[in-house]
């Protein structure tokens, strides 16, 4: 994840877009887990979770 100069670049959008995404790491991509409710992994102790785990898994 960006930290410090780096994220405030990126805030700033003073940052090269192809090198950002060729750095970035899958594991730091957040999902929408609720209408507006953003988290890096599904709650996997509810059906619910289970189904959103599943659907992420597929893309």
């Amino acid at each position: 994840m960006l930290s410090g100069e780096a994220a405030q670049s990126v805030f700033d959008g003073d940052y090269d877009e192809i090198e950002l995404r060729q750095e970035w790491l899958e594991e730091n991509t957040l999902h929408e887990w609720d209408e507006g409710e953003f988290q890096l992994e599904p709650s996997l102790d509810t059906e619910e979770g289970q189904t959103a785990a599943d659907e992420w898994d597929e893309r």
